[in-house]
């Protein structure tokens, strides 16, 4: 990509903190989980912001980072938590509304748009941190594991399919050229 993707500048401030702020209007808190050096350039942007430095193995991704948050016990008094990566756009107001009251009805929820699941996911904080606390295992295999008690929310957000893996998918959704903060 040619920088962190956390570091992708959205409306001027790295994609992390957009999502960071973002989630502010609908969640209680929000916490950034991410490696020390893009942490520091995060707190740079924003001295704000809740992070959890992430130790895991790379090789682990997402799940790697949802294992951190919760061995650092950052789900600590949460009954539900939105799980979201960085390498999409933030999701609407109205879809994360929508995706949490589902979870009343369930053990997981996410938006689903034109039959696909997207981005992001909530989930029981009990569920996540019985998951992760030994063993960092994809969300989606998690999530399939449910069958039934995993909710799929229609929405008519776009981006809860838009995943930025390339530059051209993330220049072709904003419609300007990738720069990265430093």
């Amino acid at each position: 990509m040619g920088g962190p993707k956390a570091l992708l500048l959205w409306d001027g401030v790295p994609l992390a903190v957009a999502h960071a702020r973002a989630r502010s209007a609908d969640c209680d808190r929000a916490i950034v989980v991410t490696r020390e050096p893009i942490a520091e350039a995060l707190l740079r942007a924003d001295p704000t912001l809740s992070i959890v430095v992430s130790r895991e193995p790379d090789e682990l991704g997402a799940a790697g980072s949802i294992a951190a948050a919760v061995r650092a016990g950052a789900l600590g008094g949460a009954e539900q938590v939105l799980v979201t990566p960085v390498d999409v756009a933030p999701a609407q107001t109205s879809t994360v509304r929508k995706v949490l009251e589902a979870l009343s009805k369930g053990e997981a929820s996410r938006p689903r748009l034109r039959g696909l699941p997207g981005h992001p996911v909530a989930c029981r904080a009990s569920r996540l941190a019985a998951w992760y606390a030994k063993e960092a295992v994809p969300l989606r295999d998690r999530l399939a594991s449910l069958g039934s008690l995993c909710l799929e929310v229609d929405v008519d957000d776009p981006d809860v399919l838009v995943d930025f893996d390339t530059i051209e998918a993330f220049e072709a959704r904003t419609g300007r050229k990738a720069a990265f903060w430093r």
